[in-house]
């Protein structure tokens, strides 16, 4: 008798366990925990011998309903909607109520030149998802339907097919720039397919980039500087460009000449922001790459340009719990490769180190290169060749060829100030060199919104000859001695490569034939990197 229960208790001890586990409440990567904090619950069960958790405030319920609109939306617009091109006659027809993305071609970028890929690109616009052909109806009558438009520019690398597809990449400008051709010519001569499209409704009629003065009708919002965090999500213009990426995403996504599984996403300045945020969003992007800004720029040590931007009557604590919530970011699994100055004033490494630390605890693919004296610009933010040889690197799996620096261990202060470091590159990397940089103490920025402290470069001494591993990689020994003034430093590894020397010039950057990887900063004293400014806002 015993022996024929016993299997039946088990059973039932097994479904109570199951139960019990399907009623415990599950905290999503995207919820409103922040800086270790959560939201209180909304549920009515207690525990008799505990306390009930205090009613939300009505501040708290705002943010709570700003998040869930949020989610909502980025899960219907990171869909794979079908992408259909105006005027073709053979678009398929749509079913009552489906929507979709619809891409008007509009002219040639470099009309007249004989550069293969100058002659690919071509602007075009990209509407949101809507059921009938855009093409059909004038710009009033797609105003009052509350169509919605993006001005681009789609580039496709020369020899590019269904038989050979190549990776794509989406380009996200600056703050006080517009789409730019040149961005996308630079991806195309990379290698990737790639679309560059304007965040702030501008458009050209013809050239090689939007004009600020040519405001489309059918565009959305500019940019609102996060003054509108309390309003509808579709009043907000961060939702509109996450979005655009995630359009954008699926239209490289739907050509054949595209391996869909390998579309990323890089930024510069305010469209790095706004890339870190749409791959929290969008788990479709095989690899991210923000320039410059990254994310919690609610917490950077300057008070510098973009900081003054983001230090405003709307950027408070609500703005960022909705926009730069640290749980968001952790539940990225999206590889990233955040780049960044030593001294770029519109945004720290304070806040790139912190993006980086918060985005590696559970992702296994988060890398940070702060890159010596790179100039915060346009041009300069589209060419280095880490972005590129980046994306290569995640898309070919990891593979030895395409990769760069791998340290023989994790830099930080247990370390002391003297150790070696050896550095692992691909042998098609030469000549490779180290530096520390530090300063004597932590971060600060002057009125003029300029690093108040100087980073001192020290070359790093290499020890004996450069080896080979079993995998045929060059192995680099160096010996760092880190002053003992130093209060925070980083170490920079450069090497001469052929990854980018020989290509036609797109932007004059003075990196060319160089890569670059570094370690994080490394923070010898109290104090860490201004981190306690991390919970500072504005008119909270």
């Amino acid at each position: 008798m015993k022996k024929t229960m016993l299997p039946i208790i088990l059973l039932l001890t097994f479904a109570i366990l199951l139960t019990a586990c399907a009623k415990t409440p599950h905290t999503p990567a995207g919820s409103l925990a922040t800086n270790g904090t959560t939201m209180p619950s909304t549920s009515n069960v207690t525990n008799e011998n505990e306390n009930s958790a205090p009613p939300l405030t009505a501040e708290q319920k705002l943010l709570l309903s700003r998040k869930e609109e949020l989610s909502s939306a980025m899960t219907e617009n990171t869909k794979d909607h079908k992408v259909l091109y105006c005027g073709d006659s053979n678009n398929p027809t749509l079913a009552d109520g489906e929507k979709a993305i619809w891409v008007q071609e509009l002219f040639k970028a470099y009309p007249n030149s004989t550069d293969k890929a100058e002659a690919s690109i071509k602007a075009v616009y990209v509407y949101y998802p809507m059921h009938d052909d855009p093409s059909q109806f004038t710009d009033a009558q797609l105003k009052s339907m509350g169509a919605m438009r993006v001005f681009a520019y789609l580039g496709i690398p020369d020899g590019a097919t269904a038989q050979n597809k190549v990776n794509g990449i989406v380009c996200t400008h600056g703050g006080s720039g517009q789409a730019y051709a040149k961005y996308c010519l630079e991806a195309v001569r990379h290698g990737f397919a790639a679309i560059a499209f304007d965040t702030e409704g501008c458009y050209a009629t013809s050239g090689s980039e939007a004009k600020a003065n040519l405001v489309d009708t059918l565009g959305h919002k500019g940019k609102d500087k996060f003054t509108t965090a309390r309003d509808e999500i579709t009043k907000q213009w961060m939702y509109y460009v996450i979005s655009d990426c995630a359009f954008m995403n699926t239209v490289l996504r739907s050509l054949d000449c595209v391996d869909e599984n390998k579309v990323g996403i890089t930024g510069i300045s305010w469209g790095g922001l706004a890339v870190t945020v749409a791959s929290c969003y969008d788990s479709r992007l095989a690899f991210c790459v923000p320039v410059y800004l990254s994310y919690f720029t609610s917490s950077q040590t300057n008070t510098g340009k973009f900081g003054a931007s983001s230090y405003n009557a709307g950027f408070n604590k609500f703005a960022a719990d909705l926009w730069q919530d640290a749980a968001t970011l952790e539940g990225s699994r999206v590889p990233t490769l955040i780049i960044n100055s030593q001294k770029d004033t519109f945004a720290d490494i304070s806040s790139s180190s912190r993006t980086y630390n918060t985005l590696k605890k559970n992702n296994p693919h988060a890398y940070l290169l702060i890159k010596p004296n790179l100039v915060h610009g346009q041009k300069q933010g589209a060419s280095p060749a880490e972005i590129y040889r980046f994306g290569k690197w995640v898309c070919s799996g990891y593979s030895n060829e395409n990769s760069f620096f791998t340290l023989d261990k994790e830099i930080d202060k247990s370390l002391g100030r003297s150790y070696e470091v050896k550095v692992t590159v691909p042998s098609n990397i030469k000549n490779v060199t180290a530096y520390i940089y530090y300063t004597t103490s932590a971060l600060s920025y002057d009125s003029s919104f300029a690093l108040e402290q100087q980073f001192y470069p020290t070359a790093l001494t290499q020890n004996g000859a450069v080896t080979t591993d079993a995998n045929g990689n060059s192995v680099y020994t160096f010996t760092a001695n880190v002053p003992s003034n130093a209060y925070l430093y980083f170490i920079s590894f450069r090497g001469d490569s052929p990854y980018d020397a020989s290509l036609p010039i797109t932007y004059d950057d003075a990196f060319k034939g160089k890569v670059y990887w570094s370690t994080d900063v490394v923070v010898l004293e109290n104090g860490g990197i201004n981190y306690c400014l991390y919970k500072v806002y504005v008119n909270e």
